[in-house]
């Protein structure tokens, strides 16, 4: 068996109306491209944006637990009952915090 090698070259020549289809089409898919980059690009931000902001969130609520659990300390010193109820509160702030981060993470 003899291999024959093959010309693809068609002689014929495009027409310019097929030139015109081909380039309008290239070109659409180009816009079609950048449009589904940039709407990746503006989710990543996004969720970046989103993640920093939880951390933000979760810092902040650290900072008030803290100061929370220093105040309670300090004001039911020798107060068992108080410091019950007052407890009780500051597990209820938390909880309450925790259920604004998650659903601002979440949303």
């Amino acid at each position: 068996m003899e291999l024959v090698p093959r010309d693809y070259y068609d002689p014929t020549p495009v027409r310019r109306s097929t030139s015109r289809q081909l380039a309008r089409a290239h070109e659409k898919s180009l816009i079609e491209r950048a449009a589904v980059e940039g709407a990746e690009r503006n989710t990543a931000i996004a969720a970046r944006e989103r993640i920093n902001n939880g951390y933000q969130l979760a810092a902040l609520t650290t900072q008030h637990a803290n100061h929370l659990h220093d105040l309670v300390t300090h004001v039911s010193r020798d107060k068992p009952g108080l410091e019950v109820g007052l407890r009780d509160l500051e597990d209820t702030v938390l909880y309450g915090s925790k259920a604004i981060i998650l659903h601002y993470m979440t949303r």
